[in-house]
Formats: C-alpha cells, sequence, structure tokens
C-alpha cells in the first residue's frame, strides 16, 4: 500500500472590504453639503443677475426718458425765425392748450387738479392722483415749431388774398389739416393747412370747413394792440387773448400779412409741435398701490384725418415721479411752478426722475433717482 500524499494547506478566505454605516452617514452629509453650497451659489448668482439687469433697464428708461424730454425742452418757444415772436393765432374757435404759443414752458405742481389736458384717474394714459397733493407728480407742457426738411421749408411766394404759399421744393410732407407755423424776422402766424398735396409746391391756408377746427381767416397779420385790426389797422381786434401781444382779427380778410421773401429776409414753413408730460397709469399693475403701474407719459399733437387732435404715448415704464423746477432770467435760484410769475422768461428746468423696476419678482422693487439740469438757450432774453 502507496504512501498517502500529503494534502496541502487550504488558503484562508477573502475578508470582502465595505463601507460603515459611519461612512455612508459622512460622504451623505458632505453630498447635501456641497449640493447646498452649489445651490446657494446658483441663486446668489441669479439674484445678482436680476439686480444687474433691472439697474440696466432702470439706466435704459432713464436715459432714454430725458433724453426726449430735455430735446423738446431745448426746442420749446422756438421758431426757424429765432425765439420771442409775435405770433397771430388764427385757428378757428376756442383756443385749445396746445395752442397757447405766448407760453411754450408750462409747468404744473401736483397740487394743480384742474387746467392740465389730461385729467386724473386710474384708466391706462390717465394722469397719476397719489393720495396728497404734495406727492403727485408734476407735470409740463412743451411748445415749438420745428423745420420740416432739412434745409428747412422757404416761402418763394405768398398770395395772401387766395390763401396760397409756394414753397422751395414738393418734398414738404405736409398734408390736409396740419398746424403749421409760417414766420419771417418780423412775426409769425399759426394756421391749419387746409389743402396740399405732394405734387406741386401749393399749401393753402383758407377758410371753410374742410379741416378741423380751422382758420378763421385768410389773413395772417398781427396788430399790436387791441384797435389795430383790419386792413386799415383801425379796427377793433377779437377779444381772445393775444400771443406775445399779437391781436388777430377772424373776418374774411383779417389782419393782411404777406410772408414772401425778399432780398432782405426769408420767409419760413414750420411744423408746429405741442405736447404735454406727466406720470400716467399704464394698466399693468395697480397705479394707486403699486409705483410699477406708472409710467412716463407724452400726451401730443396730431393730424387724424384733417382733424387736430391729441394722442398719449408711453414714452418710459418704471416712471413713478416726475418732479421740475424752474431757473428764469431774473432770479438765478430753483423754484417749483407755483412760484413763478406769469411772464418770467424760464433759462433752465431741472428735472427729477424716479424709477422702480418693473420687475415683479424684486420685492420690493428697486428704486433709483436721476436729476438733471437743461440749459434753454431759446428762452434767453
Amino acid at each position: 500500500m502507496s504512501p498517502r500524499t500529503p494534502s496541502l494547506p487550504l488558503s484562508p478566505p477573502h475578508t470582502k472590504a465595505g463601507l460603515t454605516l459611519v461612512e455612508l452617514l459622512i460622504a451623505l452629509f458632505l453630498a447635501i453639503f456641497l449640493i447646498g453650497a452649489l445651490f446657494s451659489f446658483y441663486l446668489g448668482q441669479r439674484a445678482l443677475y436680476r439686480t444687474n439687469e433691472a439697474i440696466a433697464r432702470i439706466q435704459e428708461n432713464a436715459r432714454f426718458a430725458i433724453e426726449l424730454l430735455a430735446r423738446e425742452l431745448r426746442e420749446a418757444g422756438s421758431t426757424p425765425c429765432g425765439a420771442r415772436l409775435p405770433i397771430a393765432n388764427i385757428l378757428d374757435g376756442a383756443v385749445s392748450w396746445w395752442a397757447r404759443f405766448a407760453t411754450p414752458i408750462l409747468g404744473y405742481e401736483g397740487s394743480v387738479t384742474s387746467g392740465f389736458p389730461q385729467p386724473f384717474g386710474t384708466a391706462a394714459a390717465a394722469r397719476y392722483q397719489a393720495a396728497t397733493s404734495s406727492a403727485t407728480p408734476d407735470a409740463l407742457i412743451l411748445l415749438s415749431a420745428t423745420a420740416i426738411s432739412d434745409p428747412p421749408l422757404y416761402i418763394i411766394e405768398h398770395n395772401p388774398v387766395a390763401a396760397q404759399f409756394k414753397v422751395s421744393t414738393t418734398n414738404h410732407e405736409i398734408r390736409d389739416g396740419d398746424i403749421l407755423l409760417a414766420c419771417d424776422s418780423e412775426s409769425g402766424a399759426l394756421f391749419q393747412v387746409s389743402n396740399a398735396s405732394s405734387a406741386n409746391v401749393t399749401i393753402v391756408h383758407n377758410t371753410g370747413a374742410s379741416v378741423s377746427p380751422g382758420n378763421c381767416t385768410k389773413g395772417l397779420g398781427c396788430a399790436r394792440d387791441a384797435f389795430s385790426c383790419g386792413a386799415n389797422k383801425n379796427e377793433p381786434c377779437d377779444a381772445r387773448a393775444p400771443i406775445s401781444g399779437c391781436f388777430v382779427q377772424c373776418t374774411a380778410t383779417g389782419n393782411p400779412k404777406n410772408f414772401k421773401a425778399t432780398s432782405n429776409t426769408l420767409s419760413y414753413l414750420s411744423r408746429y409741435n405741442a405736447s404735454a408730460w406727466y406720470i400716467g397709469c399704464n394698466g399693468r399693475f395697480p397705479c394707486a398701490s403699486d409705483p410699477r403701474g406708472r409710467s412716463l407719459y407724452r400726451l401730443r399733437l396730431i393730424n387724424r384725418n384733417g382733424t387736430a387732435a391729441t394722442t398719449a404715448e408711453e414714452v418710459a415704464e418704471g416712471v413713478t415721479d416726475l418732479q421740475l423746477r424752474y431757473r428764469t432770467a431774473t432770479r438765478p435760484e430753483l423754484r417749483p411752478a407755483d412760484q413763478l410769475a406769469p411772464d418770467e422768461p424760464i433759462t433752465a428746468v431741472e428735472i427729477s426722475l424716479l424709477l422702480v423696476s418693473p420687475d415683479p419678482t424684486l420685492t420690493p422693487p428697486l428704486q433709483r433717482e436721476w436729476t438733471t439740469l437743461i440749459a434753454l438757450r431759446n428762452q434767453l432774453p
């Protein structure tokens, strides 16, 4: 019997490695901490982005609003023939707010509840009224006459009896019903075009009912006192308030005036501009309780199919307050509108706008105030 071969010793079994419960809890805690830190960083960056975006939007709205308002302020009272001319207003009917060229800059304090062309209310485009008059934003009316084209539109011939101008080009873009200003170095006349065509150079300023309000006379002349009207300048003038000391007579021929260009003077036709600036309700939020429901508005004179009308335009959203102060030629300090005399020439206007972000996720809304001073060269004496 052969000897038994000794068996080799068995190797010890392999032990399997693993995580203990404590290690799992530590790893889970670190993962939660890391995820929380990343989420917190994300929320912070998103809030920062929204804040920066809101600031950028406020700045954009403020720059646009101030630039547009400043441009119209600088043009207020101007004509191609110079400022402070006597102006004959021959528009028919009652004198509208936009036709009072004697006061090309007219400010309204929030405490003034009447006289401004846009009434208070809560509907879209209505003027916003705060709970107290002192907290109600200011408002402003601006009037000017600017060049229709470049170069300006010259009057080559004028037939006062036929009420017809001949101008320098057919590229005038004048339509029936447009409100224009004719002027030379001596005076001007505010009238409504009764007939115009791009096919010729004739602009008509006749009386009649073809446009509204129409013209009360063909005469574009200016009388310097209330008893110097008519062809012989010895008749009583109309009772309507004069513009810059210019009286008119609303008869068929009125006060004759020939605006034909001569070798010594040029005569122009210019487009008449009228706007009323105010803080209004935009209809997107309740304007009485939420500042995001207010915007800067401009009520502008337009030609609606031959009728002089107005339309309200939203200029910049989020403008919740407008405050205005004025400097005059006689007093250098800035004063509110209710402290100015009616005949004080305004030389500068300080504009202060309070803007809020329209972003509904920012609570409370982000606010910024912008203030600038606009010098008015056209109003210097």
